[in-house]
């Protein structure tokens, strides 16, 4: 009987510890601390055009259909017709006048952007954007995007031919600067006299992790 007695103090000191030691690991910790995530931002900073309106206005420029070349893409023409005012309206879009332009008349376009958050971020895709419709370039491999004809006016008939330079799936770091992207434009034969061509260039991006481009080797 003592050998029990002895052995159910045990079972009641052992019992008692584990207790003890389940009651220590069920503490509940509390961290009081903040997590700050990071913003995506970008922004048109500027703009060139090789043509500017009054009151910059220079000669005009022309160019073979399709931007063929070399030796020469494009060459003055020795007259002064038309011009082309290209302006940012909003962090993302920039507006592209055409004033009294005409068939084979050629405009070169400068644009420029800023990363204005803190994570890196991707180009992914261009839209321009008219009354008449929507069309979105792309990535590809290529050095300058192939000629696209664009209707402006809605009457079926192309009125420009446009050329993308190749900047999109560029990785852009945290105020950075993207230096030149640049776009030529066309007039074409169907383009209507006496009008003024207007469209939007509006430059979409995302975090560098959720492209769909190449991330650029380190």
């Amino acid at each position: 009987m003592k050998k029990i007695g002895l052995l159910c103090l045990a079972l009641v000191l052992a019992l008692g510890a584990m207790g003890v030691g389940y009651s220590l690991w069920s503490d509940s910790l509390y961290v009081d601390g903040s997590i700050e995530t990071g913003s995506l931002c970008w922004e048109w900073t500027g703009t060139y055009t090789n043509d500017p309106g009054p009151p910059n206005s220079v000669i005009d420029w022309t160019c073979r259909p399709g931007f063929e070349g070399p030796p020469l893409y494009f060459w003055p023409t020795g007259k002064d017709v038309g011009y082309t005012d290209a302006v940012v309206i909003d962090s993302h879009t920039i507006e592209l006048t055409m004033v009294n332009v005409y068939p084979c008349y050629f405009v070169a376009v400068s644009v420029y952007a800023r990363n204005c958050g803190t994570i890196p971020l991707h180009f992914e895709r261009v839209i321009i954007r008219s009354d008449y419709g929507e069309h979105i370039i792309d990535w590809i491999q290529a050095d300058r995007y192939p000629a696209m004809e664009l209707d402006l006016d809605g009457d079926g008939a192309p009125d420009i031919e446009f050329s993308w330079g190749n900047h999109i799936g560029d990785q852009l770091h945290p105020g950075d600067d993207s230096g030149e992207i640049s776009f030529w434009i066309h007039v074409m034969q169907p383009a209507p006299q006496g009008a003024v061509l207007t469209f939007q260039i509006i430059l979409e991006a995302v975090q560098y992790n959720e492209s769909i481009h190449p991330i650029p080797a380190p």
